[in-house]
């Protein structure tokens, strides 16, 4: 029986990732700790290294997560803004609908959540357009461990099915 885990980040001096972070976005990249599919909902770091902004989105479950370094401003669907500093504590709840901008500080920006459920993007009319979940960021993993080589029981380890 396993007892449990530990993950070295693998943000180096220079703030270049390891091969185990893996690309989200064109400026931003997650490296999983706990992917469980069966009560659908997934661990994550994520990382900028550059000023980035996302979509209008929600969450079909809850969003809890603390910013290590940089900062986010998050923007509701009626302008309403709410900053999130280093070393802040954030929760989103259900449903709420937004967007997100990262800003980077002089380490990068680095966050630690857990999402459940979906992550529902909206269209430029704020009507639902694609969805993301965590079957989407299993598939995304194993991609990436495949096209790099990377030991499969590795992930494998953090992925609950």
């Amino acid at each position: 029986m396993t007892i449990g885990y530990t993950i070295d980040l693998g943000i180096l001096e220079d703030h270049s990732l390891d091969q185990y972070w893996i690309q989200e976005d064109e400026n931003l990249w997650f490296r999983p700790v706990r992917l469980d599919a069966i009560h659908s909902y997934y661990t994550c770091y994520w990382y900028a290294d550059q000023n980035c902004s996302g979509g209008y989105h929600y969450h079909s479950g809850a969003t809890h997560g603390i910013s290590l370094s940089g900062s986010m401003v998050f923007t509701d669907i009626n302008d309403k803004k709410i900053s999130v500093m280093s070393h802040q504590y954030l929760y989103i709840p259900p449903g709420v609908t937004h967007k997100a901008d990262i800003i980077v500080d002089d380490e990068g920006f680095l966050f630690y959540g857990s999402i459940e459920g979906n992550i529902i993007h909206l269209d430029e009319n704020k009507q639902p357009q694609s969805k993301l979940d965590v079957f989407d960021y299993i598939k995304l993993a194993g991609a990436h461990y495949k096209k790099n080589k990377l030991n499969i029981a590795d992930l494998n380890r953090i992925i609950v099915q």
